[in-house]
């Protein structure tokens, strides 16, 4: 597994669990003591990299940062979104037809979009530009390319007047 791969894998745990712990806490649920330990051991499994590495994990600085403001800000947006569906579950029936049909669409949208993605993870990827494989020679055998000879004449573009 590459070191990209693993630091990808890294993110997704954190933004999960910040995702889960924010959820929580829009719903009440004391969760300071769940934000202080994993940013703890982040902490100490970084320190014990940074010894046998001699730097630390990619993303470490923002990994850390997103552990400890990450479910506050989840927090906050899960409970502004709540606030507005009870507002409008208290104006009356009609009222969350549009907010209920909204919602159906943004999940079909990602059903889609997550489709389509996994239906291109079945190809080959495409490479970057320094990874793609060479083109074949030219028919003909010898390419029209013949280095330049060096030429001890003057021209305009030399120094010399």
């Amino acid at each position: 597994m590459s070191q990209s791969h693993q630091a990808s894998n890294l993110s997704r745990i954190v933004f999960g669990y910040a995702f889960v712990v924010g959820i929580l806490a829009a719903f009440g649920v004391n969760t300071t003591a769940l934000v202080g330990l994993p940013a703890l051991l982040l902490v100490l499994v970084a320190a014990l990299y940074f010894m046998a590495r001699g730097r630390f994990p990619q993303h470490f600085w923002l990994l850390l940062l997103g552990l400890i403001i990450g479910p506050a800000l989840v927090c906050c947006l899960f409970g502004a979104v709540i606030a507005f569906l009870r507002s409008l579950i208290a104006q009356g029936s009609g009222a969350y037809f549009w907010p209920i049909a909204l919602v159906v669409l943004v999940i079909l949208s990602f059903l889609y979009v997550r489709r389509r993605q996994a239906q291109n993870g079945e190809h080959k990827p495409e490479l970057h530009t320094n990874e793609r494989e060479p083109l074949p020679p030219a028919p003909g055998g010898e390419s029209d390319i013949h280095p330049c000879a060096e030429s001890h004449s003057s021209n305009d573009y030399s120094s010399e007047s």
